[in-house]
């Protein structure tokens, strides 16, 4: 028996309407993973808060120079495609890095 998450390619619509493709893990078996784009922009809102609070806290400690780096995978739960926080770039879809240094 094969222990690892099944995977599907899911068709996700841009904000501007144009349709990528991404390998997505399925969390829920019970349900079938529709043909149906789904929107990216729904499933990294949540992303983009985490980010912002992480930011918000770097900013708070005051370093020189901060790199923030977040592992993402996409999966789709109850039909809805969703963004997964992940450890290691060998199970996520991307790596986001944000970098910034604190000017003088």
């Amino acid at each position: 028996m094969d222990d690892a998450p099944r995977r599907e390619v899911v068709a996700v619509e841009l904000e501007d309407g144009s349709v990528a493709y991404v390998e997505a893990r399925v969390l829920d078996e019970e349900r079938l993973v529709s043909s149906v784009p789904k929107a990216v922009s729904k499933a990294l809102k949540n992303v983009r808060a985490i980010s912002a609070e992480l930011v918000g806290a770097l900013e708070a400690i005051g370093p020189k120079r901060a790199t923030l780096e977040i592992g993402v995978e996409f999966a789709v739960e109850a039909g809805e495609l969703t963004a997964l926080l992940v450890s290691g770039s060998a199970t996520s879809n991307m790596t986001i890095t944000l970098e910034w240094e604190r000017e003088h």
